[in-house]
């Protein structure tokens, strides 16, 4: 308790320390050890200052040059996997970790009742009861390991022993195959540099069957062009730009809302695309503001907001939460510290309020958080935040 911050028997938090005066660092939150796995933030480098900030994840450590091979949140292909000294890497508090351990055996407890071969159930909304700044200051993101996968989602590969090669390859979810309890996914890039020591290699599209322990969440901060999700009267669809060119043309996907229908299609241009249905050919157009795709049959699919499309979204519930974040300022607040696929919302007050609220939604997980910090006592926690 003395190494967060408190006193003697009481745990002291001050308000949260974001970027540009309001995300934590590694000074006000403490770190733990690094291991594959492990989330962490980049401190430290001078020949790239500019991803000093920057959010990622340990894939694993390189004996031979000492350094961590990690994968940045957000990242662009080309600059998603780096090797980094020991010395630039802050490992993220362990109280987000302790969350995510939580959430993922419960999570292994609810697939060995299901039965290995049934998909995980939807994991999308967590609240965290009884919340005060210091959770508006914590990192979020390694809860989503938790979050069940989705078609269309991009992801990064990792822990796979037969095809060590493959290991940091990024690749898109097509669908899950319950006869196998498996996800398909369709590699994202060549790795044609990865060959095998069988002589194999892989090309952007090749498909793998895989384990959900072997797919990492790997969620872009925004999306642009044609490229993302999209929304048709409701129903999510991604357009996927996978590989190089065959020829002159660049090919991709369009990935249904189950995964079920992943249909070709042919880039036109920057903004523009056509995709086969039937043996009719229809072509989709990017609208002026790059917010809607304008078919050629008169249908019009829309791009999801962050709240809409967002892997998990986390909502602190709390009579304590800081005044100081007025609600006009707070949604600035929280756009400085959001880390991508994770939308982060506060309710002030209590959780009765909350459920009563037009912005309520029914979540998979609750955490119920600070019931020392209730002014009555643990045994008023629900009176304090019911």
């Amino acid at each position: 308790l003395k190494a967060v911050g408190g006193g003697e028997g009481r745990r002291s938090r001050g308000p949260p320390q974001h970027p540009a005066g309001m995300v934590p660092t590694p000074a006000t939150l403490g770190s733990g050890p690094l291991r594959a796995g492990a989330r962490v933030r980049l401190h430290g480098l001078n020949g790239r200052k500019e991803l000093n900030g920057r959010l990622g994840k340990v894939l694993r450590h390189v004996k031979e040059t000492g350094r961590w091979k990690v994968v940045l949140d957000g990242e662009a292909h080309d600059a998603a996997s780096l090797a980094l000294k020991t010395d630039n890497l802050q490992a993220l508090p362990s109280y987000s970790d302790a969350l995510a351990r939580t959430l993922l055996e419960c999570r292994r407890r609810a697939a060995a009742v299901a039965g290995d071969s049934a998909p995980l159930a939807k994991f999308q909304t967590l609240h965290v009861v009884g919340a005060t700044g210091w959770e508006l200051g914590l990192c979020y993101g390694e809860v989503l390991e938790a979050v069940r996968h989705r078609p269309g989602d991009l992801v990064t590969l990792s822990g796979l022993s037969a095809r060590p090669e493959l290991n940091g390859t990024r690749a898109i979810v097509e669908r899950f195959v319950a006869e196998k309890g498996r996800w398909k996914v369709i590699l994202d890039e060549a790795t044609d540099d990865k060959v095998a020591p069988t002589g194999g290699s892989a090309s952007s599209g090749s498909a793998f069957v895989l384990k959900p322990a072997n797919l990492l969440h790997t969620p872009m901060y925004r999306h642009e062009g044609i490229q993302g999700p999209w929304l048709q009267d409701g129903d999510r669809h991604v357009v996927c730009l996978m590989g190089g060119l065959e020829g002159d043309v660049r090919r991709g996907k369009c990935i249904g809302p189950d995964g079920d229908i992943a249909e070709d299609i042919v880039v036109l241009g920057p903004k523009s695309f056509s995709m086969n249905i039937e043996g009719e050919t229809h072509i989709a157009t990017l609208s002026e503001d790059g917010n809607s795709l304008m078919w050629s049959d008169g249908d019009t699919w829309v791009r999801p907001s962050a709240r809409e499309d967002a892997l998990l979204r986390v909502v602190l519930i709390g009579p304590d939460l800081p005044e100081e974040y007025e609600a006009a300022k707070l949604a600035a607040v929280l756009d400085g510290c959001l880390e991508p696929g994770v939308h982060l919302e506060v309710f002030r007050g209590s959780y009765e309020s909350f459920a009563a609220s037009a912005g309520y939604a029914l979540p998979e997980a609750i955490i119920l958080a600070n019931p020392g910090l209730c002014p009555q006592g643990v045994l008023d926690f629900f009176s304090w935040a019911p």
